[in-house]
């Protein structure tokens, strides 16, 4: 099932299938929930599992301000509002696991347990910054198409890429660097 909530005054679009314990799966850096269908569709067989399009990516409205991990985690927060769910296991991917940290600081008592796919709780080092910020720059740029192909997005996305929304110049570029981000 497809669904939208509103978060902050925006639409944010959710997944839902299967029963049973909440799962939410939070997708990474310049994607959507599509990427991690085939995890919710193998979950869904014991799990009720809930895909998000964070703000900003997929088929979720952007907003003007930059974009926190906080910020995101209040999303993953207001979905679980929504469908009236009080804990979940969030397992975050890439930048979802940042988003997945700042939700576990935040909202513990929501969580029953947490993983981090292809993501840590270390900042990134110099080298990869440089990197996220020149993807960045052609994104802004309207230059998407040049960082994925239009057959990477046909394989990710049930839109056509011109109607896949991403803001990544809107999300803080500190939360990657700050070396006292989380610590534990």
């Amino acid at each position: 099932m497809d669904g939208y909530f509103e978060y902050k005054g925006r639409r944010i679009h959710f997944t839902e299938q299967g029963r049973g314990v909440p799962v939410v799966l939070v997708h990474g850096y310049l994607e959507t929930s599509e990427i991690l269908a085939g995890f919710a569709k193998i979950l869904s067989g014991n799990h009720r599992v809930l895909s998000i399009d964070l703000p900003g990516h997929g088929l979720s409205d952007p907003y003007d301000e930059i974009y926190s991990m906080e910020f995101m985690a209040g999303s993953v927060a207001s979905l679980l509002d929504h469908l009236h769910i009080e804990k979940a296991f969030v397992a975050g991917h890439s930048l979802g696991g940042y988003i997945t940290l700042a939700f576990a600081e935040r909202y513990a008592r929501r969580l029953t347990g947490y993983c981090l796919l292809h993501s840590h709780p270390l900042p990134e080092d110099a080298e990869k910054g440089e990197k996220r910020n020149a993807e960045i720059s052609l994104v802004s740029d309207g230059k998407k198409k040049y960082f994925y192909p239009r057959k990477y997005f046909k394989a990710l996305c049930r839109e056509e890429p011109r109607k896949i929304s991403c803001r990544s110049s809107a999300i803080d570029r500190s939360c990657f660097t700050d070396t006292r981000r989380y610590n534990y």
